[in-house]
């Protein structure tokens, strides 16, 4: 989940001209002020300890599992098959984007495909694995920034790389854009679809998936549902409204439902038979209607995490906050029944704004209270701490706390598990009463919560992570978005 904020002198270089090249006056060719190149790893280095995968079928319309959006798969479980560093020595590399890195995808030839988010617009940007830019799209300028100085994370923050490299983008204009990503790292339009007639009074697209017949669903941020029936071809737009507003993505079923979350409830979701979305069953969960510093809204925090083949699970937003399981499947089998719910962090200072990862019968929450942008961390300031792991038990359908990691103060990073290795990877900001404003990489073992090592990859609010994609990849390097590009981050072999 992406979101930024406009701070003087951070971002605001970035505004282009529909057509021109962002990387004209040097950006995708410098790193980024404050980069710690060469950072030397606090704690010990890492034997691999693998975890058992979730289960997470290969969606037929998705780029590879662990390549395809900001949440590795169509079940949206943050846990990647990759391994990732392991802290024998560490090299960093950042790319200057002049702007936020929001989602990271990997194409089938081995590129990096990423959406950069800037006050006007998005741009798709393909790259080599050492982040040397092959290729560029601009989506339409339009400007992003609303009055209380935030940038829309609608039109862009949110995108899935499809089973054929293209990358389907909505934009801010109203529409979802295919980029096709070619062999030698070129970039071009495959089609565009106007969804602008559904959308009303200053609606936009908030995030989109396919479901399992090909369908590209969308949700807004008004709270409408819509299906796209063959989106290459005659493009047929079917529309439900909710009336309830979204802020976070949802998760594709293989039984062709979606799992959508908005600020007032738990749906499941599917196409009827003319196509339209329709709601197969309404959950509601606790919530005290405060909104959280750390939030986009007073509703739910996480994107739906779907656990096997039965269970759906989101963050709340009572006070603590609680991480609640439901069943999945259809009403008739108990579809939409809250099965277990356990609160994590304490009260008055509790907000996931994230997804959870889901590996092995555990279940991680992570901590973003304090986080209301890139000021709030600014000084040596930081968030409340806290990382949670939950044992859900699929037998009893009980869950309860594993373990809490209450050191780890991660403002508004995404955890990613890495299967390969048993760490999860988070962006963290320590406090610092000398006003030093540090980021590191930190590692941490994914049965027991300790904090295995951290690498100090820079200091600077252009560093801040700010809610943006982190990915892993074959080769066991570590990507995150940053707000003014990319950082890369594996072990110095």
């Amino acid at each position: 989940m992406l979101v930024s904020v406009a701070v003087a002198g951070l971002i605001s270089t970035t505004a282009t001209t529909a057509g021109a090249n962002p990387f004209a006056a040097g950006y995708g060719k410098s790193e980024i002020p404050g980069t710690n190149t060469s950072p030397t790893v606090i704690g010990s280095s890492w034997t691999p300890k693998p975890v058992p995968p979730p289960v997470v079928p290969q969606h037929p319309y998705l780029a590879a599992n662990g390549k395809s959006n900001i949440h590795v798969d169509a079940y949206q479980t943050d846990a990647s098959t990759f391994p990732g560093p392991n802290g024998r020595g560490a090299k960093v590399k950042t790319v200057n984007l002049g702007g936020q890195s929001g989602t990271i995808t990997q194409d089938s030839y081995g590129h990096l495909v990423t959406s950069v988010i800037t006050p006007t617009h998005s741009i798709i940007v393909v790259m080599d694995k050492m982040m040397n830019v092959l290729s560029t799209y601009d989506l339409p300028v339009v400007n992003r920034l609303g009055a209380d100085g935030e940038i829309s994370i609608s039109g862009g923050g949110y995108f899935y790389l499809d089973n054929k490299n293209r990358a389907m983008v909505p934009s801010l204009d109203g529409r979802i854009y295919a980029v096709q990503v070619h062999a030698n790292g070129r970039s071009s339009l495959a089609r565009a679809v106007d969804l602008s007639d559904h959308l009303r009074g200053g609606d936009h697209i908030h995030s989109a998936l396919p479901d399992w017949d090909g369908r590209v669903w969308f949700t807004t941020d008004q709270g409408r549902v819509g299906a796209i029936s063959d989106f290459f071809g005659t493009a047929r737009v079917q529309t439900t409204a909710l009336g309830e507003t979204i802020k976070k993505s949802f998760a594709s079923d293989s039984d062709g439902s979606m799992s959508i979350v908005t600020d007032d409830a738990m749906y499941r979701m599917a196409a009827g038979a003319d196509g339209r979305p329709a709601v197969e069953w309404r959950t509601p969960y606790p919530n005290d209607g405060v909104r959280k510093p750390g939030k986009l809204s007073a509703g739910a925090g996480s994107t739906p995490t779907l656990i096997e083949d039965s269970w759906v699970a989101t963050t709340d937003n009572a006070d603590p906050t609680n991480v609640v399981v439901y069943r999945r499947g259809p009403k008739s089998e108990g579809g939409g029944k809250e099965v277990c719910r356990v609160p994590v962090f304490p009260k008055g200072a509790s907000a996931d704004f994230q997804s959870l990862t889901y590996a092995d019968g555990q279940i991680l929450a992570e901590n973003n209270y304090g986080y209301s942008g890139l000021l709030a961390v600014a000084g040596g300031r930081t968030t409340v701490p806290g990382l949670a792991a939950i044992s859900f038990d699929t037998n009893a359908e009980r869950c309860s706390v594993k373990w809490v990691n209450n050191t780890v103060s991660s403002p508004s990073a995404i955890p990613r598990l890495s299967l390969a290795n048993g760490l999860v990877y988070t962006a963290t900001k320590p406090h610092r009463s000398n006003g030093a404003d540090e980021w590191y990489l930190t590692a941490v073992d994914w049965r027991t919560g300790r904090t295995v090592y951290e690498v100090k990859y820079g200091s600077g609010p252009l560093l801040n992570n700010n809610f943006a994609g982190f990915n892993l990849t074959p080769d066991g390097a570590a990507y995150m978005g940053v707000v003014s590009g990319m950082v890369r981050i594996d072990d110095a072999h």
